[in-house]
């Protein structure tokens, strides 16, 4: 009897022993542990292996090279410059996935990742962390915890989700300490995510966390897939809570998705708070919010179109770095602290974007960098043809030659371009009038009025403007003012010419010259002025038979246009006069010879310049009128 009662203290001594260890176990410990399609869990025993560029798996030890360690005493797998490929299928357990660790039936599932180094994952699933074994078959919590050492970092990617935390009845948490998490989902359906922590139908009360403790997580989706996703899967639990916690200046960058929490399909909030001394830096999508007070331990970029809200309460303290604001970021509120905000250029714009200009002419073009408040607005300048136009460092265009040049800015910050076509082309001066000859009617001297005055229009046919000058009068001319001096392109200006009163017989003829920028213009004009002449009876004694091929001509202006007076013929064009006898016989006696029989005398009427008659003349005239009266007086007598 002694000897069963010692045999069984003895055993129960034994139980007793081994409870720590195997509840350890049995309650956190992975039941199984895949990473890849490699099952990693060897009873205590710690293992090693090795990965490949393609991701597979090959037992190693730990005294030789090795990238993957699990050691079942701490439960916790280190990864060390691993590539990590999951499967290729959805199937049984390890669903595809990169690194899968699942609980025993009604037991907890706990796992610890250590990142030494870069580390890549991906798979259908990145990681899958599942206290869910089948539909009728629960675990109770799931919770993955990863940190890093040595600057360890890791870049997962799932097909489905990047990250996967899933309870059984319980909760389910993901915690990031010091450690560079980037995690992503290539699903573009709803309901996957960069990161999502669930949990399953069975739980009752679920609380669902993520933890980020120094370190940064950014977490990607897709346009309909979340960055962050809490799932709780019942509808009908109750008192289910979703919470996104920061601390030690860490960063959560939640993009596309953002940050969403649902029950079955109704959304529910989720609590984003900070805890310690130091909180963090949460980005629910675009918009980004600092909790708590944070000191940035690396720069900070605020992206394009992104919102960082520094609100009443928090503090941003640069700590010597710098905060980047991206083309279309904003920064509200003022960090503290020594560093720098630096206000990235967005683009530039030309105040011209098309300039003509003539040769040797200049124009200065204006930049306008945005944002307004952007940090560095230095910008270049550049000609894509010297010889057709040049730009200095100011942006002042100069036309070369004629052609066509592109002038280009840059920005400084961005490399950010805005062009203007520029067409160069050679100054012309001219214009036109609308009458080149102004003719005006004649006159006879001794005239009291003048001709009437005529308009004289000029247009502007260059493409310079102009400035108009002519003289006021000229020898014989009248000359009005010009109804404007300054003449743009395609305008025009009138003036008025008039010939002067009291001019002598002759014909006038003069120049008006209009002179301009570049050039003149000249406007002939001419009028002729009569001699006055009375009529007058004479006889011309027709010596032979006129010649119509046959001209005389003065001797003292070249003309050979002549009228009969008195003293003999005059010249039409300068008056000179020569004798009846010198022109005797030609046929262009202007207007007063009337050819008839050789040897006859033609009576004929022509112009008789003044009173060249004499009394002796008239005296003779009447004895002849006299006698030749007296004698028909005689003749009708003696008829008698």
């Amino acid at each position: 009897m002694k000897k069963r009662i010692v045999s069984l203290l003895c055993v129960l001594a034994l139980c007793l022993g081994l409870l720590p260890v195997t509840a350890l176990a049995a309650g956190d410990a992975p039941n199984s542990l895949y990473v890849g399609d490699q099952q990693v869990i060897n009873g205590n025993n710690t293992t090693y292996w090795t990965t490949d560029t393609d991701g597979n798996l090959k037992q190693s030890a730990a005294d030789q090279s090795w990238n993957v360690k699990y050691d079942p005493a701490t439960v916790t797998l280190t990864l060390r410059g691993a590539t990590i490929q999951g499967g290729t299928n959805t199937g049984p357990a390890p669903f595809g996935s990169g690194i899968y660790a699942q609980c025993s039936i009604g037991q907890s599932v706990t796992l610890t990742i250590k990142l030494i180094g870069e580390n890549t994952i991906t798979g259908y699933y990145g990681i899958y962390v599942n206290a869910e074994i089948s539909a009728d078959s629960y675990g109770t919590d799931a919770s993955l915890t990863i940190t890093g050492e040595s600057n360890g970092s890791l870049k997962v990617s799932g097909s489905y989700h990047g990250i996967y935390v899933k309870s059984g009845t319980g909760g389910a948490s993901l915690n990031i300490n010091d450690a560079s998490v980037v995690a992503k989902t290539t699903q573009t359906y709803s309901g996957y995510a960069g990161v999502c922590v669930q949990s399953s139908r069975e739980a009752n009360s679920p609380q669902l966390s993520l933890t980020v403790n120094g370190g940064s997580l950014t977490a990607s989706g897709t346009e309909s897939s979340d960055g962050i996703l809490f799932y709780v899967g019942s509808l009908q639990a109750t008192g289910a809570t979703t919470s996104l916690t920061v601390s030690e200046n860490a960063i959560v960058d939640a993009k596309n998705g953002g940050i969403s929490a649902k029950q079955i399909s109704n959304p529910i909030n989720t609590d984003i708070s900070a805890t310690g001394s130091n909180g963090g830096i949460v980005f629910d999508g675009k918009n980004g919010t600092v909790y708590g007070d944070v000191t940035l331990q690396e720069d900070l970029e605020i992206g394009k179109d992104e919102t960082l809200t520094i609100p009443e309460g928090a503090s941003l303290d640069m700590n010597g770095k710098t905060i980047t604001v991206e083309s279309g970021g904003k920064l509200e509120g003022t960090p503290t602290g020594e560093g720098s905000v630096v206000y990235k250029v967005t683009g530039v714009t030309l105040d011209q974007t098309d300039l003509t200009l003539f040769t040797g002419q200049s124009e200065q073009l204006t930049a306008t960098v945005t944002p307004d408040n952007a940090t560095n607005k230095n910008v270049t300048w550049s000609s894509n043809d010297d010889t057709i136009a040049t730009v200095d460092d100011n942006g002042n265009v100069t036309a070369v030659a004629a052609g066509t040049a592109t002038i280009t800015v840059t920005t400084e910050d961005g490399s950010h371009t805005a062009t203007c076509k520029v067409t160069v082309k050679d100054p012309v001066y001219s214009m036109a009038t609308d009458t080149a000859v102004l003719s005006f009617d004649s006159k006879t001297e001794g005239y009291a009025d003048a001709p009437a005055a005529k308009t004289v229009t000029i247009t502007n046919t260059g493409n310079q403007p102009l400035t108009l000058a002519l003289p006021a009068s000229t020898a014989n001319f009248e000359v009005g003012t010009l109804s404007a001096t300054e003449l743009p392109v395609n305008g025009t200006a009138t003036f008025t010419v008039q010939p002067k009163t009291g001019l002598a017989a002759g014909d006038y003829e003069e120049t008006i010259t209009v002179t301009a920028t570049g050039g003149q213009y000249n406007v002939a004009t001419n009028v002729t002025v009569k001699f006055a002449v009375a009529q007058k009876s004479v006889s011309v004694s027709d010596t032979s038979t006129p010649d119509d091929s046959v001209y005389y001509t003065c001797p003292a202006c070249g003309y050979h246009n002549w009228t009969a007076t008195d003293a003999g013929y005059r010249c039409d064009h300068c008056g000179y006069l020569e004798s009846v006898k010198q022109l005797s016989g030609y046929a262009n006696v202007k207007g007063t010879y009337t050819p008839g029989s050789s040897g006859t005398t033609t009576a004929v009427t022509v112009p008789q310049t003044g009173d060249q008659s004499s009394p002796a003349l008239w005296v003779a005239l009447l004895s002849v009128s006299g006698l030749a009266l007296c004698g028909l007086v005689l003749c009708r007598r003696r008829q008698h």
